[in-house]
Parts: structure tokens; C-alpha cells; sequence
């Protein structure tokens, strides 16, 4: 599930691949007599978000000082999600 999304960041819009679901997870429940009653999926975040999470964690860490200003804010979300591109990028080369 490699789609395409338009991710708007500042005034910019750019198309950028998400790498599909980070924790894709299938349910079935079953009734008494072990017959499935009900089933779905549910995707939750992306692969791209996942990411994108895992890096802020550093990001932020190093500049926690500096964290409150709205420009830097901006710039460590930024941050995280190039490097969460990148590591969809090279992901992909495998």
C-alpha cells in the first residue's frame, strides 16, 4: 500500500510516498460456537509517520532549550520528516 499522499507543510505541498501502514493489524471475532461473526483491518499510522516520530525523538531531545519557540518547532517537524523520507527512500532500494 505504497500511495502517494499531498503532504502540506508550511505554505509548501509537496507528493511524497507514506510506505504504507506502520502496524497494519486484521480482527475476527467469533461468537460462542467459535463461528466469525464480525472481521476488518485497521492501518493506523503510516510507515512515513512512524518514522517521522522516531526521529523527532532525537531531534527534540538535542534542542529542548529551544523547543518552545513556533521556528524551531517548525524546523525539527520539518527535520523529522526528511529523514522519515529518506529512510522510506532507501527502504525502498532494498
Amino acid at each position: 500500500m505504497n500511495e502517494n499522499k499531498d503532504i502540506a507543510l508550511s505554505e509548501e505541498v509537496f507528493t511524497t510516498k507514506d510506505g504504507g501502514a506502520a502496524f497494519p493489524q486484521q480482527w475476527t471475532v467469533f461468537d460462542a460456537d467459535n463461528n466469525a461473526i464480525d472481521e476488518g483491518e485497521q492501518n493506523g499510522m503510516t510507515l512515513r509517520q512512524w518514522y517521522a516520530g522516531q526521529a523527532l525523538a532525537m531531534l527534540a531531545d538535542n534542542r529542548m532549550d529551544d523547543i518552545g519557540s513556533d521556528l524551531v518547532s517548525k524546523a525539527i517537524a520539518a527535520a523529522a520528516y526528511k529523514i522519515a523520507d529518506a529512510m522510506i527512500a532507501e527502504g525502498s532500494k532494498q
